[in-house]
C-alpha cells in the first residue's frame, strides 16, 4: 500500500508521544495496524507490551482481525511473526472500559474493592441516582437551609422539585466524565462566589464564545428561512423575518464586546412570528412550506436552548 508522507511519518515516529488527527474512512485503523506490525518488526515492542484501546468493541474486533491478518502475512517472511500470533488472543486489544475494568479485576486489593463486584446497567443506576435525590432532598428539606430553599425558588414550581432535581443532575452527568468531578465543581462555585459580574468569571470568555457560534447557527437558519421565502415568491412573508434577524445580528454583536446583558435584552425581545400566508403569497408558500417550518423551528428550539443554557436569570439576581 502507497502511504502518502504524514501516513509514513505517523507509523515511522518513535520514542515520543503522537497525536493523529483525521477524518473518518481516511486510513487511520490501517496506519496504526501498520504502526504495529513495523514496531514488532524493528523491534521497537512485542503485541504483548502494547496497549490498544478503542472507543467500540466492534472496533476492537476489526482492530484485531486487521493485526491478525497483517502478522499472518509477515510470518511468511519472518518466523519470529508466528510467536506474535501466538501471543494475539491475549494481547491489550479491548475499549476503553474494558480495559478499565480489567485493571480494577487484576488490583481490586489494592483499592479496597470486592473481588466479586459488577457494572451496574442503565436501569439500575437510575433507581440508585433517584434514591440519592431523594435521601438528599428529604435532608435539607428537613434542615430548612435558606440556600437550598432559594435553589428550589428559582428551579421548582409550586406543585413539585423536580426542576431542581433535572438541573443537579445535569451538573453530575457533565462533570462525572471529568479526571477531578467534584473538584472542578468546587472551583466553579468559588469562581462564581467570587465574581462580581459575569464577566469576572474565569470561564466567561469561553461562554461568549458559545453563545457567538449558537448565534450564528440561528442566524444562518434565519438567514436560509429569509432566502427561501423571498426567492419562492413569499416576499411580505420573508419580511416578517427582518426584525428577527436584527435582533440576533444584535446578540452577536454584544456576545463579541462580552456584553451578556445585550446579548440577554436582544434575545427577550426576540419573537418568531406565525408561518401564516396571506392570501396572495398562500400558492407559492405551500411550495416551500416543509423546508421553511424545518427551518423556523430549528431557529425557535436553538434561540429557546440558549435562553434556558445561559439566561435563566438577569445578570443583576445571579450577582
Amino acid at each position: 500500500m502507497a502511504w502518502t508522507k504524514q501516513q509514513e511519518q505517523a507509523i515511522n515516529e518513535r520514542g515520543k508521544s503522537i497525536l493523529v488527527s483525521a477524518a473518518a474512512g481516511s486510513g487511520k485503523t490501517a496506519v496504526m495496524v501498520e504502526r504495529i506490525i513495523r514496531m514488532i518488526l524493528d523491534g521497537s515492542a512485542s503485541l504483548d507490551e502494547m496497549l490498544i484501546v478503542t472507543f467500540t468493541n466492534a472496533a476492537a474486533q476489526e482492530m484485531k482481525e486487521k493485526i491478525r491478518k497483517a502478522l499472518r502475512k509477515q510470518s511468511k517472511e519472518d518466523p519470529k511473526m508466528r510467536r506474535q500470533l501466538e501471543l494475539l488472543p491475549q494481547a491489550g486489544i479491548s475499549t476503553f472500559h474494558s480495559f478499565a475494568l480489567s485493571v480494577i479485576r487484576q488490583n481490586f486489593y489494592l483499592i479496597g474493592m470486592e473481588p466479586a463486584f459488577q457494572i451496574a446497567d442503565e436501569s439500575r443506576i437510575a433507581l440508585m441516582i433517584e434514591d440519592a435525590f431523594d435521601e438528599l432532598f428529604d435532608s435539607e428539606y428537613e434542615k430548612g437551609d435558606r440556600d437550598f430553599l432559594r435553589f428550589l425558588d428559582w428551579y421548582s414550581t409550586e406543585k413539585t422539585d423536580e426542576g431542581a432535581r433535572d438541573v443537579l443532575k445535569e451538573i453530575y452527568r457533565k462533570i462525572e466524565a471529568l479526571p477531578d468531578p467534584f473538584g472542578t465543581l468546587e472551583k466553579a462555585v468559588n469562581d462564581l462566589s467570587e465574581a462580581d459580574s459575569f464577566s469576572d468569571l474565569s470561564s466567561s470568555d469561553q461562554i461568549f464564545e458559545e453563545i457567538g457560534k449558537e448565534t450564528a447557527e440561528i442566524q444562518d437558519d434565519l438567514q436560509a428561512l429569509h432566502s427561501l421565502l423571498s426567492g419562492a415568491g413569499c416576499p411580505e412573508l420573508a419580511s416578517l423575518y427582518t426584525l428577527l434577524l436584527s435582533q440576533t445580528a444584535k446578540m452577536a454583536e454584544n456576545a463579541s464586546r462580552k456584553d451578556i446583558s445585550g446579548v440577554q435584552k436582544y434575545l427577550e425581545a426576540a419573537k418568531f412570528p406565525r408561518m401564516a400566508a396571506k392570501k396572495a403569497e398562500k400558492e407559492a408558500y405551500a411550495g416551500v412550506k416543509e423546508r421553511a417550518v424545518i427551518l423556523r423551528d430549528d431557529a425557535k428550539e436553538q434561540m429557546k436552548a440558549l435562553e434556558n443554557e445561559y439566561f435563566f436569570k438577569p445578570e443583576e439576581e445571579l450577582f
